[in-house]
């Protein structure tokens, strides 16, 4: 008997395309006379992965930007209709539970959050943007890093700061611009310019060099 080795199938990522896809899918059955509640938390689930696989906001004209920053806040506004019990089947919290050691969200401190809100009642519009600040799940935190990378690409496309930009700014921290084509990076407050050095390669401790002889 011979035992033949075969190739591990490549596991393919959803990405933006395929969830798009999957949304025009769910309008198509809605358009069909399907109740828009029976495919609520199906629908805030795809949106927030669609709208959570934008990674560069700089090219995009401002009228686009102001559309999608558009659909983030509504995703947001629907979300406010959950429970915190339908929200966490949706995006469970993460397991991880050394939060304290490094000062940083972890489970204990999201259900601590949640716990302040009655499971049986939906969080409301008024108080979702608190609980997703609180809570601990990476479709989650990823979409409202997207949505404040978009609200400062806005910004940024009528003459302004970015959030974060403005909010260093007022703390006295520095930003720097990193130019890749110039392989430059330039202090905004400054103006001062550095070139970017790759690291070095770091010798093991465990290697020696052994001399002739040895």
């Amino acid at each position: 008997m011979r035992v033949i080795e075969g190739k591990r199938k490549k596991l393919l990522k959803p990405g933006r395309e395929n969830y798009h896809a999957a949304l025009e899918r769910l309008s198509a059955r809605i358009n069909q006379g399907e109740e828009i509640s029976c495919v609520h938390e199906k629908m805030i689930f795809l949106f927030v992965k669609y709208l959570s696989a934008y990674t560069d906001f700089n090219g995009m004209e401002y009228r686009n930007l102001q559309d999608l920053l558009s659909d983030y806040f509504a995703v947001t506004d629907s979300m406010g209709f959950l429970t915190p019990q339908q929200f966490m089947r949706l995006f469970p919290v993460e397991k991880t539970y050394d939060g304290s050691r490094w000062q940083m969200k972890d489970y204990f401190a999201c259900m601590e959050s949640v716990n302040r809100y009655d499971p049986d009642k939906p969080i409301g519009t008024d108080k979702i943007q608190e609980f997703l600040m609180d809570y601990w799940n990476p479709d989650i935190i990823r979409f409202e890093v997207c949505k404040l990378m978009c609200a400062s690409a806005v910004r940024r496309s009528t003459g302004g700061k970015g959030i974060m930009e403005e909010f260093a700014e007022e703390q006295g921290i520095p930003t720097y611009t990193l130019y890749k084509n110039e392989n430059i990076i330039i202090n905004n407050s400054t103006g001062e310019v550095s070139k970017v050095q790759k690291p070095r390669k770091r010798r093991p401790k465990w290697l020696k060099v052994v001399g002739k002889g040895q």
